[in-house]
C-alpha cells in the first residue's frame, strides 16, 4: 500500500511541476516591457565647506574650504634637548594627538595634485637676541619626513579604491635651500580624488625629526613652515 502512495505522490507533483511551466511560458508570450532613462549631473564639490579629518584625533586641522584642500598638517612641537658635540636629532613632543597629513581632491576633474612644504630658517625666540648676530639663528636646522606608502600609513575617504586611485608618498629630503618648496607627496592623473590621509609617528620607522649640526648656541627657535597644494601632478624631475 505504501508503495502505490508513493506513486500517486510523483504523479501529481509532476502534474503540478508540468503546469507551471506552462503558464510561465504563457506569461512570457504576453509579458510587454517598459524602460526609461536614469540621469544626473555630478558637480565639483562645495568650495565653501571645510573637509573634516578622517580621523578626528589628528591635530592640527586648517579649516581650509575648498575642493582641493590641505584638511590637517603636522604639529612641528618637538621635544626640548640637549647640545651635543656632534650633529643630532629631536622628534616630536608626546601628545594625546594624532600626527597626519590629510588632502582633499573634490574637483572631479582627475588632474591630480602635488603637495609640497617650504622650511624657513628657524629663529631665535629671545627678542633681545640682534638680529644677523651669531645668536640669532639655528644654523644648518632642519626637519625631515619618513617615507610613508604602504596601508597602514595611508588611509582614505573612499570604498576599496585600489592601487589606481592612490596618490604618492615621496621620499622628501631637504635640500639645504630655505624657503624652496620641496615635493611631500603627489597624485598623478587621475590619482587622488576624494580624501587622502598620510600618518607619521605611528611607530619607530615613521618617525618626523628635527635635525640639528653640532656648534649651534642655546636658546629656544621657532620657523615658519609652509604647506601649499598645487593643482597638478609632480613632474618627474621634481619627484
Amino acid at each position: 500500500m505504501s508503495k502505490k502512495l508513493f506513486a500517486t505522490t510523483a504523479l501529481v507533483a509532476l502534474s503540478v511541476c508540468g503546469a507551471a511551466l506552462t503558464s510561465f511560458a504563457e506569461d512570457k508570450a504576453d509579458a510587454t516591457k517598459a524602460e526609461n532613462t536614469s540621469n544626473v549631473t555630478v558637480l565639483p564639490g562645495d568650495k565653501d565647506e571645510v573637509n573634516p579629518p578622517i580621523d578626528p584625533e589628528i591635530d592640527p586641522p586648517t579649516g581650509q574650504k575648498g575642493d582641493l584642500t590641505v584638511d590637517t598638517i603636522i604639529n612641528f612641537k618637538f621635544n626640548d634637548v640637549k647640545l651635543q658635540n656632534t650633529d643630532f636629532k629631536t622628534g616630536l613632543k608626546p601628545t594625546d594627538k594624532k600626527h597626519g597629513i590629510q588632502v582633499t581632491d573634490k574637483r572631479g576633474t582627475g588632474d591630480g595634485w602635488t603637495l609640497r612644504l617650504t622650511q624657513n630658517k628657524m629663529m631665535n625666540t629671545d627678542s633681545s637676541v640682534a638680529a644677523n648676530s651669531n645668536k640669532s639663528e639655528l644654523k644648518g636646522a632642519y626637519i625631515s619626513l619618513p617615507l610613508v606608502e604602504d596601508e597602514a600609513h595611508i588611509h582614505t575617504t573612499l570604498n576599496n579604491p585600489g592601487k589606481d586611485m592612490k596618490p604618492k608618498s615621496l621620499n622628501y629630503k631637504f635640500n639645504g635651500t630655505y624657503g624652496a618648496p620641496q615635493n611631500v607627496a603627489t597624485a598623478a592623473k587621475d590619482h587622488g580624488m576624494g580624501s587622502w590621509l598620510f600618518r607619521y609617528n605611528t611607530g619607530e620607522n615613521d618617525k618626523v625629526e628635527l635635525n640639528i649640526p653640532a656648534g649651534n648656541y642655546a636658546g629656544t627657535y621657532e620657523g615658519i613652515m609652509q604647506w601649499t597644494l598645487a593643482p597638478t601632478p609632480a613632474t618627474d624631475s621634481a619627484k
